[in-house]
């Protein structure tokens, strides 16, 4: 099915629709588009979902009511987002989907950058790979190392590289050292790369080289101006254009449907 371009969570919206020979599909995706407010989207599995197959019925839910984006957190117990990224993908067929966020570090970048290939092409287009830092203590507990930016940057160039078609040989850098990675020659497919910020630093590195960027939850008016600002002022010190980087704000809501304990 052909989709609108404002369907990758990292793109910014518009009624542009990709040329297709196939007419009733096109059609499809225009009325689809009509319909979608492409600037809207939500986590699913919100908190503790019971299971994770309330996802199922979510991204049904989401695309009836026309929202741009699903976004899936990562959780070391039912949470895995690679599974549910795949799932999400298979029902539905105009929502965006973003993992907000995993690890560049719990992962093989071999392994990072299949699963966003295999996203890429399962959704035709609708996924965004989404990268955060992590926490420390946790990273503790697993044997890890602490993630910085300069690991980002490179793990992100690594995964930009791969999903280009090249062979990346003798690589020895932050994200770690590599004798040889590829994924196939023949691929030239560009995937957009998204990171959860909350420090101006962060933000300032994620307006750098990310196609867009997810901020945090609890942010006050004043906190989200200076956190808008820091994107976009990381974007023009790396010569980007500010206005291709998207920038997603997030506010929690609970509804009135859930019983009073829940919501408190």
């Amino acid at each position: 099915m052909t989709l609108p371009e404002s369907s990758n969570p990292a793109k910014a919206a518009t009624p542009a629709i990709r040329a297709d020979s196939r007419a009733q599909q096109t059609q499809q995706a225009q009325q689809a588009q009509q319909a979608q407010c492409c600037e809207l989207g939500f986590y699913t599995l919100a908190g503790h979902s019971g299971t994770p197959r309330d996802l199922i019925a979510e991204c049904h839910a989401a695309e009836a009511l026309g929202l741009g984006t699903a976004f899936i957190s990562e959780r070391f117990n039912t949470k895995d987002a690679t599974a549910l990224s795949g799932a999400a993908g298979a029902v539905s067929t105009t929502l965006g989907i973003a993992t907000a966020a995993t690890n560049h570090n719990t992962r093989h970048p071999l392994v990072t950058a299949t699963f966003a290939m295999t996203m890429h092409r399962l959704t035709e287009g609708r996924f965004a790979l989404g990268l955060g830092r992590g926490f420390d203590a946790l990273f503790d507990i697993m044997g890890l190392p602490h993630i910085t930016m300069a690991q980002m940057a490179d793990a992100i160039d690594l995964y930009r590289r791969l999903w280009r078609g090249e062979m990346v040989f003798g690589h020895d850098g932050p994200a770690g050292n590599y004798p040889m990675l590829c994924l196939d020659p023949s691929f030239n497919e560009e995937i957009p790369v998204m990171l959860t910020a909350i420090g101006e630093r962060t933000l300032e590195f994620a307006g750098s080289l990310a196609d867009g960027v997810i901020l945090h939850t609890f942010f006050a008016d004043d906190a989200l101006e200076r956190s808008v600002a820091a994107v976009r002022r990381g974007a023009e010190r790396a010569g980007r254009d500010p206005a291709s980087v998207r920038i997603w704000s997030v506010l929690a809501t609970v509804g009135d449907h859930l019983d009073e304990e829940l919501r408190l």
